[in-house]
């Protein structure tokens, strides 16, 4: 069952020292995290969200309409040449991620702030 294979993946980062678990196929490529979509700003400063089987994201999705990015593959060993990586989620919003296994990734970029602040000015739906 793939949920429980998920859950067991998300219990098992924080007993190994990390904060969550980011989900790599079988391919090495990057697909989501437990709970949250992953994007990235490579190396020519774009946003590229990883073509991979991943659960599509409420907040992506919004983040796609609003911003030029494209969708491709993204391999693991390619994670040192990105320029910031970020989550997304419904309750998170924008989330810097400073690191991946060894790879260092800065939080402070300016395409992070306009994600970040283009998710907190949409309008929510009255209910």
């Amino acid at each position: 069952m793939v949920g429980s294979r998920f859950t067991a993946h998300r219990r098992a980062a924080p007993l190994a020292g990390f904060d969550d678990a980011l989900f790599v196929g079988p391919d090495e490529l990057v697909s989501e995290g437990g709970t949250w979509n992953v994007g990235f700003i490579d190396a020519n400063g774009s946003v590229v969200w990883p073509k991979a089987d991943a659960l599509p994201g409420v907040t992506m999705a919004q983040l796609q309409k609003l911003h030029a990015h494209t969708v491709a593959p993204v391999p693991a060993d390619h994670l040192p040449q990105m320029q910031a990586a970020f989550a997304t989620n419904t309750t998170i919003g924008v989330r810097a991620i400073s690191a991946i296994d060894e790879t260092q990734l800065p939080t402070e970029h300016a395409l992070l702030v306009e994600l970040r602040e283009s998710f907190l000015a949409l309008r929510g739906e009255q209910v």
